[in-house]
């Protein structure tokens, strides 16, 4: 992934949300002309931007290079937003695909807000740059607003959770001690959903949740009842492998490949940052 171009993306970020509040203070009404229509100003063609009517900062952004390979491999399709890279209130996301090299970062997307309309919008603007961009399967994290924006944009899409932050929020979950699970309760409880994660087929997946509504951890703790029934056992098609393997022909499973790129980002930019205010 050509980081040190993200982190250029992204450093232009503070100017362009300076003059963003300063040209339009709160309300936003209009943006700095090169962030109008669909690119143009003193961006080529490659490099655009677009301002919402709803006053909120949305910054969208995608090369050529990004285009050929979202057409070529965007079948299987993630989305991943990375945190406190700026110093603005703004998350940035990336839109990636596994290309016969590795994940590649192939479009960038910073918002104010991070409701699922907002990010909507972005996945709608690199849509329309990409007519013939039609992906089959989506991977994110446990994000409702990530989940319900590409459903919008992209009706007969399959949205998988990734299998690390499936796994991070369920030990999360368990250890926090206000659920009042004793650490014997909260490993045989992981071991039970694990069963349900990594059933062979929804047969099986059937079969490992009778065995966990009939264990004492279940019947009782009205939390995890409570909590498995509202979060996780509503939608199995999206964690569980028992229809994952039905429908995705591609052995992926996470998006950690992403989050590492996450991490070298965030790096980059950091210390790009620092080195511009020690010689200031």
């Amino acid at each position: 992934m050509p980081t040190f171009f993200l982190g250029h993306t992204l450093l232009m970020l503070t100017p362009v949300r300076q003059s963003y509040e300063e040209d339009d203070g709160e309300d936003g009404e209009n943006l700095p002309g090169m962030f109008r229509g669909s690119g143009g100003g003193d961006f080529d063609e490659a490099l655009r931007g677009q301002s919402r009517p709803g006053h909120t900062f949305l910054y969208v952004h995608q090369e050529a290079w990004q285009r050929e390979l979202l057409l070529k491999y965007g079948d299987f399709s993630m989305v991943d937003a990375t945190y406190r890279t700026a110093m603005y209130d703004v998350a940035l996301f990336f839109l990636a695909v596994p290309t016969n090299v590795g994940f590649t970062v192939v479009g960038e997307f910073a918002l104010q807000s991070e409701g699922a309309a907002e990010i909507s919008e972005a996945l709608e603007v690199i849509k329309g740059w990409n007519p013939a961009w039609k992906p089959r399967i989506f991977m994110t994290d446990y994000s409702e607003a990530e989940m319900l924006a590409i459903h919008n944009v992209f009706p007969r899409v399959r949205v998988y959770l990734c299998d690390f932050h499936r796994e991070q929020c369920w030990q999360r979950w368990i250890r926090d001690r206000k659920h009042g699970l004793h650490s014997d309760d909260g490993a045989l409880l992981l071991q039970l959903l694990r069963k349900l994660a990594f059933a062979d087929d929804p047969k099986t997946y059937q079969e490992a949740a009778e065995q966990l509504k009939n264990s004492d951890v279940w019947k009782t703790n009205e939390k995890v009842r409570s909590w498995l029934n509202a979060k996780w056992l509503s939608i199995p098609e999206r964690w569980s492998h028992a229809w994952r393997a039905e429908e995705c022909d591609y052995n992926i499973n996470t998006n950690n490949a992403v989050e590492a790129q996450n991490k070298c980002f965030k790096y980059r930019v950091r210390r790009r940052s620092k080195f511009n205010h020690q010689h200031i």
